[in-house]
């Protein structure tokens, strides 16, 4: 006598298969071009096209971050979109944008004018910059020298080692230091602003 198969078994194959589908990883990369952004140069970068692994081991820091990424930005305006991974960019990024949350950005070896962030708990060390706005609570800006700071949001952090020009802070406990500060808008609570 055939034996018959239950239709609750061919149900739960197919809920696998396309569970299995659906986790498989995906091939786009979270670090690309902006397009649009004027400049004459435009780049065919893809994202990992030019992205190298500093190393495969595993994490130092004791986190569920990815291992960090080296990028370069080769003379395009670049969009970093993840969470909870490390960055490294290099050479010249007329603009950096970051979106996501618990994200580790390094600009000391890109030159770049503008850093538009985005999200909560990204921390991002750079050399001179000439514009940081950020969105967001709980972010990190480490600079040598920034021409203007826009923050909407709470509880960020920027430590400046050298001048800052301007400061608009519209939300509430944020701490701006910096060797000199010029001309501070602030429109919220408990924002303080420390000249070292």
């Amino acid at each position: 006598m055939p034996k018959l198969r239950s239709p609750l078994g061919a149900i739960f194959l197919t809920v696998a298969v396309t569970s299995l589908v659906a986790c498989a990883p995906s091939t786009q990369s979270p670090v690309a071009p902006n397009s649009g952004d004027g400049s004459s140069q435009e780049e065919s970068y893809t994202g990992r096209d030019k992205t190298d692994d500093l190393d495969d081991s595993a994490d130092t820091d004791g986190d569920d971050r990815a291992v960090r990424e080296r990028v370069d930005c080769a003379g395009a305006a670049v969009t970093v979109a993840d969470s909870a991974a490390e960055y490294e960019l290099r050479g010249v990024c007329p603009q950096i944008t970051i979106e996501g949350n618990d994200l580790e950005v390094e600009l000391e070896g890109a030159e770049t004018r503008a850093i538009v962030m985005r999200g909560d708990r990204i921390d991002v060390d750079a050399g001179d910059v000439s514009s940081v706005s950020i969105s967001g609570q709980s972010n990190s800006v480490d600079a040598a020298s920034l021409g203007s700071l826009d923050i909407a949001g709470s509880r960020n952090e920027v430590d400046i080692d050298g001048i800052v020009g301007s400061v608009v802070i519209n939300g509430d406990d944020n701490n701006v230091d910096g060797r000199e500060i010029g001309n501070v808008n602030d429109s919220g609570s408990r924002n303080e602003m420390r000249r070292d």
